[in-house]
């Protein structure tokens, strides 16, 4: 799912530090060389980016947009059986039709312990097999459809007119019989809207942030994975792996067995009346999770937790500037603290939190703890993009980094490590989040 980070901006180093952990004869202590690399920064990784074989395709489509078609393909599943994948794309003749690519294959032993079952309050629904720690695979599928978010009028490859009749409509006639049949049995949230098609793919629809080879994004619809049910304090959230065409479900907090799995239908991060008015309109039902039956005075809390994971969220920290890694430490452990007591996992924000605290820990010598951070990163990132980053091996030897022992601080008679903190560098989060 797209973040919106921005680049890291280049922190001012203080010209009033000393060098942290120095020893009383002024001598530096031995600083090995960096074996570990520098985990790359979530915003930045090639799996969330939109840095990819599709920008060539755009800017090609920016170019001469004359040479692209809406291509019809019916994909098979790469594992077998009789699922296959009706896809609307648009693209290039040059480009490979994607039932020729190679996509990456599942280790069908990392996931699957899950069961779909009738709920007591919303249809059906899925359900752990057994115990799944943070970043842990629960589900993976092909979609049943692909189709194009946006309409642009380009007729399908072979045939002379564009779709008269919406991209959802146009690409379901064109699917086999029988996973058209699998297709329309999934729950359709607005049955009395025109076309029942278009409809149930609103209802059901993950987002795919690309197709490789393909210009614009994309609507998905799952047979399995659309049956996840809605939570304003989900346990799991859906990742679009493209070099696998497949949608994974990952755990982004520790499921006990036989735990409903949930996911997050609108902005986690939205007050509790504008999503209650989302889900009211687009799903046409009133959520009675956790967070929803929150007394008034909890649910002004929560939401003000929530506003504070949405600063987090659009937040750039350093890299690796210590001097405001060891000025955020205090600060992040504080909105961690908040944020766990409010069951807000989202990935997006961990990891951020995760890198501050792993980074100045690094910095003040302090390595279980650079450890135990480095390994909430690492279950973070690999929740949100199936991969820990570079997050493990920092965990396992945090020494290693260029980040150990490279705290600078100001020196103060008194003042622990933790206490001290720089004056002049930019602060972690503005005033009107939480206080100084």
């Amino acid at each position: 799912m797209p973040h919106g980070f921005l680049t890291p901006a280049q922190a001012k180093v203080s010209d009033h530090v000393s060098p942290a952990h120095a020893s009383p004869t002024g001598i530096a202590p031995h600083k090995p060389p960096p074996t570990v690399p520098s985990p790359v920064p979530f915003h930045e990784n090639p799996l969330v980016s939109q840095q990819t074989d599709s920008d060539v395709v755009h800017r090609a489509y920016e170019d001469n947009p004359r040479t692209f078609r809406l291509r019809l393909e019916h994909i098979p599943d790469a594992i077998g059986g009789s699922h296959v994948v009706t896809a609307g794309l648009y693209t290039t003749a040059e480009q490979p039709p994607l039932s020729q690519r190679s996509w990456k294959p599942y280790d069908h032993t990392e996931a699957g312990c899950y069961e779909i079952r009738e709920t007591a309050y919303a249809g059906k629904g899925m359900f752990s097999l057994r115990g799944h720690a943070t970043g842990s695979l629960i589900a993976f599928e092909r979609p049943l459809i692909i189709y194009p978010s946006a309409h642009v009028g380009i007729a399908p490859e072979g045939e002379a007119a564009p779709l008269d009749c919406s991209m959802e409509e146009g690409v379901i006639a064109r699917m086999p019989n029988e996973m058209r049949r699998r297709l329309l049995a999934l729950h359709n949230s607005q049955p009395a809207a025109r076309s029942p098609e278009k409809s149930i793919c609103q209802t059901n629809a993950f987002n795919a942030n690309r197709v490789l080879g393909c210009i614009g994004s994309y609507g998905v619809v799952f047979e399995t994975l659309s049956l996840v049910n809605h939570s304003c304090v989900p346990n799991a959230v859906y990742h679009w792996a493209p070099h696998a065409l497949a949608g994974e479900i990952r755990a982004q907090r520790p499921i006990a067995p036989g735990e409903e799995v949930t996911l997050m239908y609108t902005d986690v991060f939205a007050p509790y009346d504008d999503r209650r008015a989302v889900l009211r309109r687009h799903y046409a039902f009133a959520c009675t999770c956790p967070a929803c039956r929150l007394p008034p005075a909890a649910r002004a809390k929560d939401d003000d937790s929530r506003h504070v994971g949405k600063q987090l969220a659009g937040m750039v920290l350093p890299d690796v500037t210590m001097d405001e890694a060891v000025f955020a430490t205090k600060k992040a452990q504080r909105y961690a603290r908040l944020l766990r007591a409010a069951s807000l996992w989202q990935p997006v924000v961990w990891e951020k939190l995760a890198r501050a605290l792993a980074m100045s820990a690094c910095a003040l010598g302090d390595a279980p703890r650079a450890a135990r951070w480095a390994r909430t990163a690492a279950a973070a990132t690999r929740a949100a993009i199936g991969v820990d980053a570079g997050w493990d091996a920092v965990a396992a030897a945090p020494e290693q980094t260029e980040w150990w022992l490279t705290g600078q601080r100001r020196e103060q008679d008194g003042a622990s490590v933790e206490e001290v903190v720089i004056w002049n560098g930019p602060q972690f989060c503005p005033n009107s989040v939480v206080g100084q």
